[in-house]
């Protein structure tokens, strides 16, 4: 009977430890059967793809979320033309719907089932009829503000009085989603002011008209007092778009930014997780400017813990070109006995020259021996060779180092894993094999490959 308890005990304990799943149980009209439908969520942090739509136009996936959150269902239809469905999925829950004519209807009295049919109501998901032909033109902007902020009040009032609101999550993004309803409505009525019954039936049939109006207006938005609010993307939206209205626009990004994350210090210093998210979405804007790693670095002090810190400084090096004395990517690699070190920790001697290598492209074992015999002939202190593994299973790199002979030889051998790689082929190229050269500080000096004698002379001459 113990031993039946203790058993018992062991798997709660598993069972509890493991993510809980949710799960969509969508039919869909047309699909084109041959897609298989991307799943997004935690704001598309998270991604699967490995559930196709079965022949009776069901789509059946778990998604292993740890919160309730949004999830994003891309799909293409028999005309190929692919479309993303949000739906709001409760933690632990199954939403069942069906598509009925673009739209879904959702069966069930669950709570997922019920969070849905109010956020399809209420133009939240599913198309908002006031983005497609604001409620009324000839009035003033300030009159048609103040009555989306009372149709946004009526919406919150409508959702606390109907649904479970035992879920602040929840609560926070349809809070968050119905301030960011009205701050769109708004905006799209004073840039249609003086639009004609001809322009709003070329937009209602997807057609962009040509005119515009030249007035920018900012609504007054809420900056909601709890993090959750960023579980709405279009509250995230909206609330830069609300924060940098105020920033000055200068040539230098790097002085822009500072100054906007010195505004979000200000602002938003009771909302750290906020704070983070917005930060996170614009230094992973692709474009790089200079001293944009310092933004970097005062991100990394201010949220040492953050889940995307490793995603932004990849993403930075990713970006840089190999220009002689920037420094070299700190990232993690794997010796043979499985240890982690960081690739700056090579840079020992005067100079380091670093053979990148797989198993399988032309050349890269014959480099690889020929690096091994001249890391055991040149010793001087001045110079060190190292080799980094790329594009192999663990396994079979530890082979190919014994079957080349150069595990017991002087030099150190490394192992790369896909994070990783993907960051050298972007910095350096994808061709093997390569050297890259450093220096003492860490810093790239100039990468070549290993069979330009000439190059690599001179580098072996330098010992002398």
């Amino acid at each position: 009977m113990k031993l039946l308890i203790i058993a018992l005990l062991l798997i709660g304990l598993e069972l509890r430890s493991q993510r809980p799943t949710s799960f969509l149980d969508l039919k869909f009209e047309t699909p084109n059967l041959k897609y298989t439908p991307l799943i997004d969520w935690e704001n598309y942090q998270f991604t699967a793809r490995d559930v196709p739509i079965d022949s009776n136009h069901f789509l059946r996936v778990g998604v292993p979320i740890e919160r309730s959150q949004v999830v994003y269902v891309h799909y293409m239809d028999t005309t190929n033309r692919t479309y993303i469905h949000r739906f709001f999925l409760p933690k632990g829950d199954t939403l069942k719907g069906q598509e009925v004519h673009g739209k879904f209807e959702f069966e069930g009295k669950n709570k997922a089932a019920i969070i849905n049919r109010f956020l399809y109501q209420q133009g939240v998901f599913g198309g908002d009829s006031l983005m497609k032909r604001p409620l009324m033109q000839k009035v003033s902007t300030d009159i048609y503000t103040k009555l989306m902020q009372d149709l946004a009040e009526e919406s919150w009032e409508r959702y606390k009085a109907t649904q479970d609101t035992s879920d602040t999550g929840q609560n926070a993004f349809v809070r968050a989603a119905l301030e960011a309803q009205y701050y769109e409505r708004t905006k799209f009525f004073v840039a249609t002011k003086n639009w004609t019954e001809a322009m709003f039936e070329e937009y209602r049939k997807g057609n962009e008209p040509s005119f515009f109006s030249s007035e920018v207006y900012h609504p007054p938005l809420r900056i909601l007092p709890f993090d959750d609010a960023v579980l709405s993307l279009d509250y995230q939206g909206c609330l830069l778009e609300h924060i940098q209205k105020d920033i000055t626009p200068l040539p230098d990004l790097y002085e822009v930014m500072t100054e906007f994350y010195n505004v979000l210090d200000r602002q938003l210093s009771h909302l750290p997780v906020t704070r983070e998210t917005l930060l996170t979405s614009l230094l992973l804007w692709k474009r790089d400017y200079p001293r944009k790693y310092e933004i970097i670095t005062r991100f990394e002090r201010d949220f040492p813990n953050s889940k995307r810190l490793k995603e932004l400084k990849y993403e930075f090096w990713k970006n840089q070109k190999p220009v002689s004395g920037i420094s070299m990517p700190s990232l993690p690699l794997l010796t043979v006995d499985s240890n982690q070190v960081f690739l700056p920790t090579l840079a020992k001697t005067t100079h380091s020259l670093l053979l990148i290598w797989n198993t399988w492209e032309d050349g890269c074992e014959l480099a690889l021996t020929t690096w091994a015999t001249l890391a055991e002939k040149y010793t001087s202190p001045s110079l060190s060779f190292a080799t980094v593994g790329v594009r192999n299973h663990f396994d079979s790199w530890k082979e190919a180092l014994k079957k080349n002979g150069v595990t017991s030889k002087t030099g150190t051998h490394w192992y790369a894993r896909h994070a990783e790689i993907e960051l050298l082929e972007a910095m350096f190229g994808a061709k093997r094999p390569l050297v890259v050269v450093m220096d003492a500080q860490a810093n790239y000096v100039e990468h070549f490959s290993p069979f330009e004698k000439e190059r690599l002379d001179k580098w072996l001459k330098r010992q002398f």
